[in-house]
């Protein structure tokens, strides 16, 4: 009978030996790790965004001002943060109620002002041209919502917006949630890579 026999179980000391050899890598390893992970959750919030809201602007994208953007680890600083200063997500975060911002209502888009849900609203009928000179608009209030009158004599009226005193806007983004759950999936594999990496290039 012909035998071959590995060992692959070292011991207590050559194991500390090891460590000790390349604990200089373990940071660097370990902020790779963060930076990977917070890549692939960044492309996870984007994508959340996308099928969770209509998004009729590109404000979302990476390294914008209201984007989803990320603060990367450094070897001297073990944390990675993803975030995005979209004011309007909080409420879609938490959930809440909406109240008028800078006017006197929540003002909705009639369907055939914005046309299309994909569609932005024409810039010469927002609200704030709009409100700024309804006698140029020929609008007019009734009750909470906006009106104008239409046609070559003026004599047909269409809703432009419909008005609102608040509106109830439930938790549904799942940015932290979710985000977490994705980071606990992937970081093992990360950080195996990363380690990986670091030993293959760490100078004797």
């Amino acid at each position: 009978m012909q035998e071959l026999i590995i060992e692959g179980i070292p011991t207590v000391e050559g194991t500390l030996k090891f460590i000790g050899r390349f604990s200089d890598q373990i940071p660097f390893a370990i902020s790779k790790a963060l930076n990977g992970t917070a890549d692939v959750v960044r492309d996870f919030e984007v994508v959340n965004v996308w099928e969770k809201f209509k998004n009729r602007r590109d404000w979302w994208k990476p390294r914008t001002k209201f984007g989803m953007n990320i603060t990367p680890s450094t070897k001297d600083n073990l944390v990675a943060m993803i975030y995005t200063r979209a004011p309007w997500l909080r409420l879609q975060e938490e959930g809440g109620t909406k109240t008028p911002g800078r006017y006197a209502e929540i003002l909705v888009p009639a369907p055939d002002i914005r046309q299309s849900t994909s569609r932005l609203i024409p810039i010469t009928l927002s609200p704030r041209k709009v409100l700024a000179n309804m006698e140029k608009y020929h609008a007019f209030w009734i009750g909470n919502n906006i009106w104008q009158r239409t046609g070559p004599g003026k004599d047909g009226v269409r809703v432009l917006f419909f008005g609102m005193s608040s509106a109830h806007i439930p938790a549904r983004l799942g940015f932290e949630s979710l985000g977490i759950k994705t980071a606990k999936e992937i970081y093992d594999k990360q950080f195996g890579m990363a380690l990986a990496f670091a030993l293959a290039t760490a100078k004797d």
